[in-house]
């Protein structure tokens, strides 16, 4: 069976509040797709890579999630786990924990951070970018949290939904 999109994909949304020197964003939800990608076919990550970059959502790159809170103030950003699965804290240290496995995809509003806690059947997963935008690396310990704060104010909304397009269900949630 070849690899497709799930076209009724459940879909988590958690606006997560700011914590401590983790801003995360003030009016987008942190969006969990769950199992948006039916991943049954040969090089299931090249047909992930082929789908983003179709929608606009570039600079990619192939690995897992960092070990340490960090986030971006000047891009969101999509994960799409190809392989495995993992538990990871979205918000910073009094975060939320979810469990994210092959097929979903997870869509950061700028700001959110995340860290992986574990991971598990050599868990690997793609990030991308709307517009390809090359992003920055914070770690809550910026010097200048009010300009790190405008930076997030001003990311504009991607082109379209990293899955499902135009009029994708990211538009519904981030207005």
């Amino acid at each position: 069976m070849p690899n497709k999109i799930n076209k009724s994909s459940d879909i988590l949304a958690r606006l997560l509040k700011e914590n401590g020197n983790f801003p995360n964003h003030p009016d987008y939800p942190l969006l969990i797709y769950q199992h948006a990608f039916l991943l049954e076919g040969d090089d299931p990550a090249s047909f992930i890579e082929r789908h983003l970059k179709k929608n606009r959502w570039e600079n990619l790159w192939r690995n897992g999630v960092l070990e340490h809170h960090h986030f971006h103030s000047n891009t969101h950003e999509v994960l799409v786990v190809y392989r495995g699965k993992a538990l990871i804290i979205f918000g910073g240290p009094k975060g939320s924990e979810q469990a994210v496995k092959e097929g979903d995809v997870v869509i950061l509003p700028a700001g959110t951070a995340h860290k992986l806690l574990q991971s598990k059947n050599n868990f690997a997963c793609i990030g991308g970018y709307p517009f390809g935008k090359l992003y920055d690396m914070n770690n809550g310990e910026e010097s200048n949290p009010e300009q790190i704060r405008r930076n997030i104010k001003e990311v504009r909304l991607p082109a379209y939904d990293p899955v499902y397009g135009e009029n994708g269900p990211l538009f519904e949630y981030w207005q």
